[in-house]
């Protein structure tokens, strides 16, 4: 009779630990990335706009590089877009855009650390065309890499705040499901 009972409460705590801790716990921080991650394709679409030339006037060589690896990037070449960003320089005026396209390759092409060290001086830097957008895929990265951390929490209320941005509500979605 007692071992039917410690086996009945042995069976109750189980149940109620899968409830609260394993069923009851939300969304994981991969299932949220996997949720919230999509290649970046209306800005790639602006910046090859903006690269393209004007007219008759000839256009700069590592300009037209450039709108070439945007083209790559939004076809899914990632890699390719990779080896050339890693090989090439570029002039002050480009060098922003190759790194973001530099780390958003890498999160492409799963590999979310390079991704992270290409997309943080963006993310703390000043450039508006960049900074909010750099912060989302930063904080979606570590979220994938690294789960519910301070970091990524801190980073998706920054791209919260930012109400211009386009990631602006979503931050504050993955913000809601924070557990």
């Amino acid at each position: 009779n007692r071992t039917l009972i410690l086996a009945a409460a042995a069976s109750f705590a189980l149940l109620v630990f899968f409830f609260f801790f394993l069923w009851g716990k939300g969304e994981s921080a991969s299932a949220l990335y996997a949720a919230y991650y999509k290649p970046e394709t209306k800005k790639t679409e602006q910046f090859m706009e903006g690269l393209q030339s004007s007219g008759l006037i000839p256009s700069e060589p590592i300009r037209d590089s450039m709108r070439w690896v945007l083209e790559k990037y939004s076809k899914g070449d990632y890699q390719l877009a990779i080896s050339f960003l890693e090989r090439n320089t570029f002039p002050e005026s480009l060098k922003p855009l190759a790194h973001f396209y530099l780390g958003l390759s890498y999160l492409g092409a799963g590999t979310p650390q390079k991704a992270e060290d290409q997309l943080r001086p963006l993310c703390s830097g000043n450039d508006a065309d960049f900074k909010s957008s750099s912060c989302w895929y930063l904080a979606l990265s570590i979220l994938d890499t690294k789960g519910f951390t301070n970091e990524s929490m801190q980073l998706f209320q920054i791209v919260s705040e930012d109400k211009s941005q386009t990631y602006s509500s979503q931050a504050a979605e993955i913000l809601a499901k924070w557990p």
